[in-house]
């Protein structure tokens, strides 16, 4: 009973508040959609109930927990069967209607994107045992996991765009994408309860509990959502809105993640700046509606460092570690950072030609640095036969993609962003909202995608996109 708790406990805790949430929700829900896409909402059900990283209190992610992604058979998970069975009933849709294929969507986004991550998959086959640049001890079957982010991120674009064929089914997705985000919150606080009562073990962050840990990036759109949506005094869904805004917001503060602090600063920032110019709001407005958001959260800032010290020392904790030389971002895995720094340049010193090329996907390293104690696991951390991870997202996107396919990956990104906001300027200004915050997601997230074996951020991106792109037809279609 006990082990069963363990493997189940917070994935019912989360399909109970999803219950919930669509219970209250019923009379607003277009049932005639959602028999029609029931797979595909089953789908984004997995996605935010199923998390790929569990944090136990001491040993990582946790092994006993339940997960939709764990490989059996080497090579295959419970997440990859789903999807291939998605994609072939949709492959046999297709076919019995007289189409012999699937449709592609904007060919110059995600399936060129997923064409020049291939030759990076090539690049890492041709460095794995069986390869003519066969670096370190690389199995072949590491190169393949490493490439199932990519794979994710085509299949999930593809079967959004397949199953979403009218404003009727976007806005069914929407609004069930919605209604997972208000159950994750309530889920969210549920779980910080179970936490302080001991009945949820987990990691504790500079004193802060883990609450949710890569789940954070399903919150990046309804911060930035918001913040679009402020800026021109929309009215609509306001209490929604501005509850998941907040959500996110408190969440990310209090994960302690340097990363999420970047992404949410600047995220917000470029929402605030582009809205500004493609709303075309009066400059007074704007100086009025940011103060109107700014002033409660620095009032209390200075009401937490005043009177709850034990916090404001725990958030400036983390903004010391920000410098990964200092005393204390050595303490939280500086020191780490730092190694994985040298191993990076070691490798790329001992094969020359990867400066150019890069290492490709799956490859391990050749020169290992001894690595300091993970300052979470209180473990040393693998630094061989497996895939070499890094904890500078940006920095490892070289080691992959070497000087070549980093610059074709920028072009490519700033040729799909002229794109997204040509989309954004063709949309009535009522309408743009979740665009924006879509935009901006994608231009943060992609990047720092690119090296990852989580595969969260992948698929985020895969549906994103797709969401995008029916948005905005969508919405000049009915306009």
């Amino acid at each position: 009973m006990k082990s069963f708790l363990i493997q189940y406990f917070e994935p019912a805790l989360f399909v109970g508040t999803t219950l919930l949430v669509i219970l209250i929700q019923r009379n607003k829900t277009n049932w005639a959609a959602v028999k029609e896409i029931w797979y595909l909402l089953l789908l984004v059900g997995m996605f935010f109930a199923f998390p790929y990283t569990n944090v136990s209190s001491a040993t990582g992610p946790a092994e006993k927990q339940f997960s939709i992604y764990y490989h059996f058979l080497k090579f295959i998970s419970i997440w990859d069967v789903y999807l291939l069975l998605v994609i072939s009933i949709l492959c046999a849709r297709n076919i019995f209607r007289g189409k012999l294929s699937l449709n592609g969507g904007h060919w110059h986004g995600i399936p060129l994107l997923f064409l020049g991550l291939s030759l990076v998959f090539l690049v890492g086959l041709l460095h794995s045992e069986f390869g003519i640049f066969s670096f370190g001890p690389t199995e072949f079957r590491r190169v393949l996991i490493a490439f199932t982010g990519p794979v994710y991120l085509i299949l999930v674009y593809l079967i959004f765009t397949n199953s979403i064929t009218s404003g009727q089914r976007l806005q069914s997705v929407l609004h069930f994408i919605t209604m997972c985000l208000i159950s994750l919150s309530l889920y969210a606080i549920l779980r910080f309860f179970f936490i302080i009562n001991g009945t949820i073990q987990t990691m504790w962050l500079f004193s802060f509990p883990v609450i949710i840990y890569d789940r954070l990036v399903f919150f990046y759109i309804p911060v930035f959502l918001f913040f679009s949506r402020l800026i021109n005094k929309e009215q609509n869904n306001k209490i929604i809105f501005g509850f998941l805004a907040i959500m996110g917001l408190v969440l990310v503060l209090i994960s302690t993640r340097r990363l999420n602090y970047i992404l949410v600063f600047a995220g917000i920032s470029l929402t605030l700046v582009y809205s500004k110019s493609i709303l075309r709001v009066d400059p007074k407005q704007f100086f009025v509606q940011t103060a109107r958001v700014g002033a409660p959260v620095i009032i209390l800032l200075a009401i937490s460092i005043f009177y709850v010290p034990d916090f404001s020392k725990n958030i400036k904790s983390v903004m010391h570690s920000f410098n990964i030389s200092s005393q204390i971002g050595r303490r939280h895995s500086g020191d780490m950072r730092l190694a994985e720094g040298q191993n990076l340049m070691a490798n790329m010193r001992s094969r020359p030609y990867a400066i150019f090329t890069g290492f490709g996907y799956g490859t391990m390293w050749q020169e290992v640095h001894n690595q300091p104690v993970d300052p979470l696991t209180r473990k040393i951390r693998p630094t061989s036969n497996w895939y070499s991870q890094f904890h500078l997202p940006f920095i490892s996107v070289f080691y992959r993609f070497g000087f070549l396919f980093s610059l074709c990956f920028l072009i490519w990104l700033g040729y799909y962003m002229r794109y997204l906001h040509g989309s954004i300027k063709k949309t009535p200004v009522n309408k743009s909202y979740f665009l924006i915050a879509a935009a901006v997601f994608l231009l943060l997230l992609l990047p720092a995608t690119l090296d990852s074996l989580n595969p969260t951020s992948w698929i985020c991106c895969g549906a994103l996109v797709s969401l995008f792109e029916k948005t905005s037809i969508y919405n000049r279609i009915n306009t």
